[in-house]
């Protein structure tokens, strides 16, 4: 279907949809025809829609979204100048421009984009990109172990996504990305009518199909998913890249023997594909099969000579011990591998989660926040696993409390026992957490200045 036609679907749909995808009023026919191509995912799309030259700040805008999507930072950073210099006081504007700037590790943009949507919190546009300064800030925060300052921002960006939510009928350019989010915050119910909207506009659009099959799997709508993605694969001619969705969805569900059947098939059918042989793994870990799941990454390793391949595979031998709790196998296959590891971090990772799961508390936090540390600095190499070494430093923390209080608790009992009087806080409650609290309440104070760090 031409983006014109589509256009005018989008604009039919108006009435029953809480989106239009036309944009807004002032829009011409060619920036509502870039917007709806934004909208359904198609970037390079909206860059020729926008080929006639025009000198409007929005059509600039548009351009520099487009850009950035097909990953030409440079052009698209020309070209929100651009609007910019246009209309210098549009929000949006100013938030897209420090985007760009937070993703070239600017750290003043992290505390820039927060007083934007400080002064802007309606705007679901920079609600949206004020998402992106939250997470980095909660990345820093965590790395100084200010937990609660850490987890208000982090609550910050979950409250920014919910107005995305409620007005993404506003920036339909955007709603691929809200989606995205939605999906990964595993807000099930926003997801699945984001992604019906955004199929209702182009049902036969191949690319959105991804999203229908990730909000299957959200939902706990399995055996859907499995037909489907088994459809897509076999009509595409069992391509490696239908492949990699199938045994993703495969992977996600309970083991059979058809099941098994089809997995099988497809490892053997694309022995080389990592995701592939990535997924099969999964599936027989999932099933009690640990032993056949490292034997067919480890085949899968001996047919790659390239480093990319075998670093992502070896990563898989390592995470999945790790994510069914078996340290010693996990610290096995990292004795194993870690010469051929090509990632410092990656190996601290790895560390971190072994001795947390051999209750080393200390010695994981040790590995762990030199990760987020490492991110906090802008040191090169961590910045794609601060994220998940913050998850792992928030769970290691709560088990340290946890642990702490039975601790205490233990000594409690023992004293009460051996009759020895036990000094009790100002709020009776013996526990001696008052103090911690305030000190905590501080931090998460402190986290609302936007200059702090």
């Amino acid at each position: 279907m031409k983006p014109y036609s589509m256009l005018l679907l989008a604009c039919g749909m108006a009435a029953t949809l809480p989106l239009s995808g036309c944009g807004g009023s002032t829009d011409s026919v060619q920036m509502a025809a870039a917007r709806l191509s934004l909208q359904l995912g198609d970037p390079q799309k909206a860059i020729d829609a926008l080929a006639d030259e025009d000198p409007s700040a929005e059509h600039h805008y548009l351009k520099a979204i487009a850009l950035n999507r097909l990953s030409r930072t440079g052009p698209a950073m020309a070209e929100i100048d651009l609007a910019l210099e246009a209309e210098p006081d549009v929000a949006k504007y100013k938030g897209l421009k420090l985007k760009f700037e937070l993703f070239q590790t600017k750290v003043e943009a992290i505390d820039e984009m927060i007083q934007l949507h400080e002064d802007n919190r309606s705007n679901p546009v920079v609600s949206l990109f004020s998402i992106y300064a939250y997470q980095a800030k909660t990345l820093r925060l965590a790395a100084i172990r200010k937990v609660r300052a850490a987890a208000a921002h982090k609550k910050r960006a979950r409250e920014a996504l919910e107005v995305c939510v409620q007005l993404v009928s506003e920036m339909p350019e955007y709603h691929v990305v809200v989606l995205n989010f939605t999906i990964r915050e595993n807000l099930k119910k926003d997801a699945e009518l984001l992604a019906n909207q955004l199929i209702a506009l182009d049902p036969d659009n191949p690319s959105l199909v991804q999203y229908k099959l990730q909000v299957l799997l959200l939902t706990d709508k399995i055996g859907k998913a499995v037909e489907l993605a088994k459809s897509i694969y076999y009509k595409n001619g069992r391509s490696q890249l239908a492949a990699v969705l199938y045994s993703q969805v495969l992977s996600k569900a309970d083991a059979s023997e058809d099941y098994d059947r089809e997995m099988r098939s497809l490892f053997q059918d694309h022995p080389r594909s990592v995701e592939t042989v990535t997924n099969y793994g999964i599936y027989l870990a999932r099933s009690n099969r640990m032993g056949e799941a490292i034997k067919a990454i480890q085949y899968a390793i001996r047919q790659h000579k390239l480093i990319a391949p075998r670093s992502q595979l070896i990563s898989s031998a390592i995470s999945l011990p790790l994510e069914v709790g078996n340290a010693a196998l996990a610290e096995q296959q990292l004795e194993r591998y870690r010469l051929q590891l090509n990632d410092t971090f990656l190996i601290r990772l790895f560390e971190g989660r072994i001795h947390y799961l051999n209750k080393n508390y200390g010695e994981a936090l040790d590995k762990l926040q030199s990760i987020v540390e490492a991110d906090r600095r802008m040191v090169g190499g961590a910045r794609p696993l601060a994220a998940e070494a913050l998850k792992w430093i928030q769970i290691i923390m709560n088990d340290e409390t946890v642990s702490e209080q039975m601790r205490i608790a233990a000594e409690l009992i023992q004293k009460m026992k051996l009759g020895i009087a036990v000094p009790q806080t100002s709020d009776g409650d013996g526990s001696g957490s008052n103090g911690g609290e305030a000190k905590d309440d501080k931090a998460a104070g402190d986290a609302n200045g936007a200059n702090q760090q």
